[in-house]
Formats: structure tokens, sequence, C-alpha cells
């Protein structure tokens, strides 16, 4: 039986609907750590996840890699989006972007 790890991808997402607790946003880039048993499997349960919270995911920017703690040394809102992972089986954080604007980071947090 496969071990569960966890997973972090990166995706470029749109917006399905206005979000406006989340501000205005054309697109986003959206970093996601999940607990899977493989790769595709997490790559399963992050597009499911997206499209729920409202978003469709456009263009995988960087697939399903295994991830550690120890890879978020120095990191501190990353490795705290890692254990959130850990502890609830998912995390997600999103950077939205609109024409003329700066990013501006979205930070999700749901249960």
């Amino acid at each position: 039986m496969a071990e569960i790890k966890i997973y972090l991808l990166t995706c470029e997402a749109i917006p399905l609907r206005p979000r406006p607790h989340l501000g205005l946003f054309d697109y986003g880039l959206a970093k996601v750590w999940v607990q899977a048993k493989g790769p595709d499997e997490a790559l399963l349960f992050a597009v499911t996840y997206l499209v729920e919270f409202g978003l469709t995911p456009r263009s995988l920017e960087k697939p399903p890699m295994e991830t550690t703690a120890a890879d978020y040394s120095g990191q501190m809102a990353d490795l705290a989006r890692f254990r959130k992972a850990e502890n609830s089986g998912v995390a997600l954080h999103l950077d939205g972007y609109s024409p003329g604007l700066r990013p501006f980071p979205v930070n999700v947090t749901l249960h």
C-alpha cells in the first residue's frame, strides 16, 4: 500500500465567479499542497479542490512534486502551508493578477 505524502503543485487559475472577499483579479497563480499517495492522485485532488473553491485551473506551471518540511527552511509562510496540508489534507496559496496592477497575495484557508 502506498504511503501518503505531501505534494506541491503550481497552476494558473481563473475565477469561475466573482469572489469579493478575495479581491478582484483576472487570473491567479495557485500553489496547492495536498496529501496523496502519488502525483496523479495529488493532481486530481488539487484540480477538484480548485474547482470547488471557484477557480478553473488553466495551465500546470509545476507538476506535483513530493515535498517535506525540510524543503521550507527559512520560508515560514510556505512551511505553515505544508503543516496545514499535513494536518487537514490540503492548503492553498493564491497570488491574484490583473493587467496594470502588481500581484497581490490571496491567502486562502478552507476547512
